[in-house]
């Protein structure tokens, strides 16, 4: 479906000419994501360049409008995770720059940035044109930024369920956690979380969708703690099977995946940079650490806790978006 098939009105079909251009260097993914996650700096400032073509009030606006049109242009910032919204508006219909600090203890997640054209006042409604304020009618593609890097996709190591912990139907060991929420099984080809429905108000709180409240405060933390649990028992789990091979033959050559098939293989792959940041040879730090280390779990309290804080939907970044949201309900002083 095209831009001009959706709107119910006549919109500018081509896409906006927007230009952004970061304050710092900032990788950039295959798609054109500019990832944050990926540096040190604790703000970025970013210039934004919007060209308006000369012919979209002539396709967007009715004749007797053309010579004062109608229309703002503004850089639209979103961001779910962050809980933040906020619309800048540039001068005139043509080509203009705004600039928007971005600092990382405001943002996490994904934010998205696009320019748009709206309309500024009532239309006619005999007009083919957009009638109503705020309507959009031509619009850039979207840039997003990511502040923290995407999750993994759960499937690829990860199965999660919802039982009912005390329910008849529930396997033994489950029903004597019947006032946990959450439980992991780690002895399957693919390890399951199961989380308890019976736990009060768990599903409804976990499975909302609202980005604004109490209740998505509440659940953007009981994520970010389900999330650090389960992470560190897997990691544990992975540790513990890799300290176990250390005798087998070419155990030092061997990648990860060769000696850990599996879950546990793709999970330290892929967490290994993290734990180590700062060895020329992540695998091999690794690998030395958990023969040489005083215990698999010293290591993990050491090193996994400090790269979990900085992973996405973490305990300190829910936490602040609770306090804001008390704050906000006048239950917590400033």
């Amino acid at each position: 479906m095209t831009t001009m098939e959706f709107y119910p009105y006549k919109v500018y079909p081509p896409k906006l000419p927007m230009l952004v251009t970061p304050s710092v260097e900032l990788p950039v993914s295959s798609d054109g994501a500019l990832l944050a996650y990926r540096t040190d700096f604790e703000e970025v400032t970013l210039e934004i360049q919007v060209d308006i073509p000369p012919d979209l009030p002539e396709r967007v606006v009715s004749l007797s409008e053309r010579r004062r049109p109608p229309l703002a242009t503004y850089v639209v910032l979103e961001s779910i995770e962050s809980r933040v919204r906020r619309a800048q508006k540039l001068d005139g219909l043509a080509t203009s720059k705004v600039q928007i600090v971005m600092n990382r203890r405001e943002f996490r997640g994904e934010t998205a940035i696009r320019a748009v054209v709206v309309r500024t006042s009532d239309g006619r409604p005999s007009d083919p044109y957009a009638k109503h304020p705020g309507s959009v009618v031509a619009a850039s593609e979207i840039q997003r930024v990511l502040f923290d890097e995407p999750p993994f996709p759960p499937g690829a190591y990860l199965e999660i369920k919802w039982v009912d912990f005390g329910g008849l139907d529930a396997p033994r060991w489950l029903q004597e956690r019947a006032n946990d929420l959450l439980a992991l099984d780690l002895d399957q080809a693919l390890p399951v979380l199961f989380l308890n429905s019976g736990v009060q108000h768990a599903p409804a709180i976990l499975n909302s969708r609202g980005t604004r409240g109490l209740i998505a405060a509440a659940r953007d933390s009981l994520y970010a703690g389900i999330y650090q649990y389960t992470m560190y028992a897997l990691i544990d789990s992975a540790m513990h099977e890799l300290a176990s091979r250390q005798e087998e033959e070419d155990y030092d050559a061997s990648e990860l995946g060769d000696l850990l098939p599996g879950w546990r293989g793709q999970l330290l792959d892929r967490w290994v940079g993290q734990l180590f940041p700062d060895a020329s040879d992540p695998v091999q730090a690794l690998k030395r650490a958990v023969v040489t280390t005083p215990g698999v779990s010293e290591l993990l309290g050491k090193r996994l806790s400090r790269a979990l804080q900085k992973r996405p939907s973490t305990i300190g970044k829910a936490f602040t978006s609770l306090v804001r949201e008390l704050q906000a309900e006048g239950r917590l002083q400033s």
